[in-house]
């Protein structure tokens, strides 16, 4: 059974950042009132001990906020990208809805994961006008690791890869590409990158691990038969995304960058033998420099 959520995006945007306002002037006036209070010896300050707690849930339920109205604005977004900013948008989430802040950024990256799903899903359509709309609250998200992680869940693995090869396509590789969809489609790539690194940095150590020693799999041995992105090309494209995403890459998790280095399906020597030929294989689209081996 599904709830449907109705959204006034005005309204709603209006809310949120009053209550941001409102988080800053009270914790503002709270630090006055706590330093009046220190200088005092006659004046306790105990009240104020909860205040901080109390600033950031306001802080929590205005960014929960303005995550409907993303998740509106991207469920209303069709394949040519129009993106509706004002008026009332309504979406549909399984179960009840929930009004835990966490709960709804999570709902969150599950709807941006669903939309960049279907990107990747779709094969190379020339000058997609989604990818911009992925930018922008790939942009807007990146830093909160409750959306990534979300985010990548939806995604997994076979998604994951899929995706960043999809965008790729769009740096100029193929004819057609506009030189405004290059420079979106690149800056788009950055943001997968970082948002994976977002997302296995709050991970656990063991659910990160996983997540790349599975990505490692994927890349090398190509997506199952029934994937929904059996319209990607397996193999080298596949393995070229993988080289973007790990290669060099200091802000991931190091027990994600450990699980990449370890594939489970592959023989030990193989692996690293395989490794090693990938490394220099990086697609010239993706404006990675080969490593020194």
């Amino acid at each position: 059974m599904a709830t449907k959520v109705v959204v006034k995006v005005e309204e709603l945007r209006g809310v949120a950042n009053a209550m941001r306002t409102k988080a800053t002037d009270v914790e503002f006036r709270g630090s006055n009132l706590s330093l009046g209070a220190d200088s005092l010896e006659t004046v306790s300050s105990t009240s104020l001990s909860t205040l901080a707690t109390e600033v950031q849930t306001l802080r929590d339920h205005a960014t929960a906020l303005d995550a409907r109205v993303d998740m509106a604005i991207i469920h209303n977004t069709g394949d040519t990208g129009n993106v509706p900013q004002t008026g009332t948008l309504s979406y549909e989430v399984p179960g009840k809805d929930s009004t835990d802040p966490v709960a709804v950024q999570q709902q969150l990256g599950t709807t941006i994961g669903q939309f960049g799903g279907e990107i990747a899903s779709s094969g190379h359509k020339r000058n997609d006008p989604r990818i911009a709309v992925l930018e922008s609250y790939m942009g807007k998200w990146n830093a909160n690791q409750t959306v990534m992680g979300s985010m990548y869940d939806e995604l997994g693995e076979e998604g994951t890869l899929a995706l960043t090869t999809t965008v790729g396509l769009h740096t100029g590789v193929r004819p057609g590409s506009s030189d405004e969809q290059v420079a979106t489609a690149k800056k788009t790539l950055e943001l997968l990158k970082a948002g994976l690194n977002t997302a296995t940095s709050g991970w656990s150590d063991e659910k990160a691990e996983k997540f790349g020693k599975n990505l490692i799999d994927v890349a090398v041995n190509g997506v199952s038969s029934n994937s929904r992105y059996a319209k990607v090309s397996s193999g080298g494209p596949l393995t070229e995304a993988l080289a973007f995403l790990v290669y060099n890459n200091s802000e991931a998790s190091g027990s994600f960058i450990y699980g990449a280095a370890t594939p489970s399906r592959l023989p030990r020597a193989e692996g690293r033998r395989r490794r090693k030929e990938e490394s220099v294989r990086i697609d010239r689209h993706f404006e990675i420099p080969s490593p020194s081996l």
